[in-house]
């Protein structure tokens, strides 16, 4: 009976847990686990690892995220993930001390995922970063200028928009509305 109501709740899904096409199997089993926890139906299965302060902090920012910023829940795992990511590219296995992390560590970090990744998910990551900086400063971290040492991503495919009309073209414009109807 479970499986059948996730089963009809799949094609109109929009919980926010989905990534993908409902019709992949990778996709089913994963959101159906979710859908299941959030129900209560299954418990959460206990961790085999202790939560680590980085694993508490990243929680925390998650939680942020959704209850103050009114974010979807992927994207708040989505933003945990690239946060945990720079994280570990910084700090490597090293204890998490946030007072040193640089303006470079951030620019190393984005740069060279700019090698990897398409431009919209490395302007993701630069938001989940300044998103991220901004939770910090709010929790009485001070970040200085850190986000400012965060690329911006430029947006090439709206670089052949016109910032305004021509005179001519706003004459046009115009004249192609009907006067003659309120």
């Amino acid at each position: 009976a479970t499986v059948q109501r996730f089963l009809a709740h799949a094609p109109d899904c929009r919980c926010g847990v989905a990534r993908g096409n409902p019709s992949d199997r990778r996709y089913g089993v994963p959101h159906m686990q979710e859908v299941l926890l959030r129900h209560g139906v299954i418990a959460a299965p206990r961790s085999a690892r202790r939560p680590t302060p980085a694993d508490r902090l990243i929680e925390r920012f998650a939680v942020h995220l959704r209850d103050n910023r009114g974010m979807m829940e992927s994207s708040c795992t989505e933003y945990s993930r690239i946060v945990r990511g720079f994280l570990s590219f910084r700090f490597r296995r090293a204890a998490i001390d946030l007072r040193r992390i640089r303006p470079l560590d951030l620019h190393r970090f984005v740069v060279g995922k700019a090698k990897k990744w398409r431009p919209a998910t490395v302007q993701l990551a630069s938001s989940a970063l300044r998103r991220f900086l901004a939770f910090l400063q709010m929790r009485g971290f001070p970040t200085g200028g850190l986000a400012d040492a965060i690329p911006r991503v430029p947006r090439w495919s709206l670089a052949t928009i016109p910032k305004y009309l021509t005179h001519e073209q706003l004459g046009a414009l115009l004249r192609s509305f009907d006067r003659a109807t309120p």
